[in-house]
C-alpha cells in the first residue's frame, strides 16, 4: 500500500536536490537597521568586565521586562527621590494654599514642570498639578508668572531679575 518516498510524489524529489545542488548566493556580512541597533547600544565604562551572555537578545528582553516596574524617570532625576514622600507629606491636596511651595513645581511663566523635572513618582505629579490647578483657580498663585513676592525674593538671592 505504501509506496517508496520517491515515487509517492513524481517531481519532489527533483526540486529538492534541484535546490540542494543550487549554489548559494554569498552576501556579505548582513546589516542591521539602525532601529534594531538601538535597543543593543550599551554604555561601556572602561574597566568593566562584560560576558557575551550580556550581549545576547535574550539578556536584552529579560533587562526590558525587570525594567517595566520601575520608575522610567528614575535615572533622570537621579533616583527614586520624590519631596513628597521625603518631607512625609500625607496630603498633597491640603497643601494648595502653600504658595512657596506649589512654586517649586512651576515655571517661571506659571506652568506645571514635567515629572523629569520635578522628580516625583506619578501619583505626586498629579497631586501636586491638581494642588496648583486648585490655587491658581483661587488666585493664590498666578498662571501667568511667579508670584510678585518669590520674584522678590528670588531677585534678592539670585540677583537674576
Amino acid at each position: 500500500m505504501s509506496q517508496p518516498p520517491n515515487t509517492a510524489f513524481p517531481g519532489v524529489s527533483d526540486l529538492f536536490s534541484a535546490a540542494a545542488n543550487k549554489p548559494r548566493k554569498t552576501e556579505g556580512p548582513a546589516v542591521a537597521s539602525p532601529k534594531d541597533l538601538a535597543g543593543y547600544q550599551l554604555n561601556f565604562v572602561p574597566g568593566d568586565l562584560y560576558s557575551p551572555k550580556l550581549l545576547s537578545r535574550k539578556a536584552k528582553q529579560q533587562e526590558r521586562i525587570s525594567k517595566r516596574g520601575k520608575d522610567m524617570f528614575a535615572d533622570v532625576t537621579g533616583g527614586n527621590v520624590d519631596v513628597v514622600d521625603e518631607l512625609r507629606i500625607k496630603d498633597v491636596l491640603m497643601r494648595y494654599k502653600d504658595v512657596t511651595f506649589l512654586s517649586r513645581f512651576t515655571t517661571q511663566m506659571g506652568r506645571i514642570k514635567h515629572r523629569k523635572e520635578t522628580g516625583l513618582r506619578g501619583v505626586n505629579q498629579r497631586r501636586i498639578a491638581k494642588a496648583i490647578r486648585r490655587a491658581v483657580g483661587l488666585g493664590l498663585l498666578p498662571s501667568v508668572h511667579r508670584h510678585p513676592e518669590l520674584l522678590r525674593t528670588y531677585e534678592h538671592k539670585y540677583n537674576r531679575y
